[in-house]
């Protein structure tokens, strides 16, 4: 959602053409930011790697994640400057790619390897649900009128499934039958899939409607919720991710002595 406001930003400040140079290139403002965002956050996963096997994956994610509010509000206050423009641009991103760095990792410390892959995959979505904010933040922007049809099915399909897979049997300790559980997932399927076709196709027909007209807050206001979800996501990681115990080490505590056991047993 911020990504998608830098060309305003720096149209708006007049420096999206302004040459820059730095170390040995020269290019446009906006093209410069674009590269070095690219370049940077490539760089920043092994480093958040390496900084994550010193001091822990919640400490980084917090270090991460504040640094990257800092950056973004830094950005805003000093993106008249071209030079300074790139470079904060940057920053902000050295922030953004931690994620495909902590992110596996933390599945896998928590749910052990043997479904690592499919873990990450039901983790990973978080970030396909996160680009539906990318058009709601440009009519943010802009102050123009949006169609919320399509993101309250899918809305309502995604919280179908949590409720089927998650909150029924854990939270309300209720066992839905095979039958039961079947029909949620059809419903909300077809919730999903009906949400993404009006993606595609904002006329395709519903029986409510939902458009609405947003106040306008221009990019600063989109950057500004930006930087409240980076810090919001830098508290969590402090205060509920570090405290949260890891199954896989419950697991690994609850087997050890049976280990132990049938190796007496063998050698009896």
């Amino acid at each position: 959602m911020a990504v998608a406001q830098l060309n305003p930003m720096a149209v708006d400040f007049n420096v999206s053409k302004i040459p820059v140079k730095l170390l040995w290139m020269t290019m446009p403002a906006l093209t410069f930011a674009l590269s070095a965002d690219r370049v940077v956050n490539g760089f920043c996963r092994p480093f958040w790697g390496w900084i994550s096997d010193h001091i822990g994956r919640e400490r980084t994610m917090t270090l991460a994640f504040g640094l990257e509010a800092i950056a973004i509000y830094v950005l805003i206050k000093f993106a008249h400057n071209p030079l300074l423009f790139v470079l904060f641009s940057a920053f902000t991103f050295f922030g953004w790619g931690e994620i495909y760095s902590l992110f596996p990792a933390l599945c896998g410390d928590f749910f052990g390897r043997k479904h690592a892959t499919e873990n990450y995959g039901f983790l990973y979505t978080a970030k396909g649900t996160a680009s539906m904010f990318v058009p709601i933040g440009s009519a943010l922007a802009a102050g123009k009128a949006f169609d919320f049809r399509a993101d309250i099915m899918l809305v309502i399909g995604a919280l179908l499934v949590i409720f089927a897979v998650w909150v029924a049997p854990t939270v309300f300790q209720l066992q839905l039958g095979r039958n039961a559980k079947a029909v949620l997932l059809s419903v909300a399927a077809v919730l999903i899939a009906y949400g993404i076709i009006l993606t595609v196709v904002p006329t395709v027909w519903t029986p409510f409607a939902a458009k609405f007209t947003m106040p306008k807050v221009g990019w600063q206001g989109v950057f500004r919720v930006a930087i409240v979800f980076d810090a919001t996501a830098a508290i969590l990681a402090f205060f509920v991710l570090r405290k949260m115990k890891a199954p896989a080490l419950r697991e690994a505590t609850d087997v050890a002595p049976q280990a132990g056991a049938a190796r007496v047993r063998s050698v009896a």
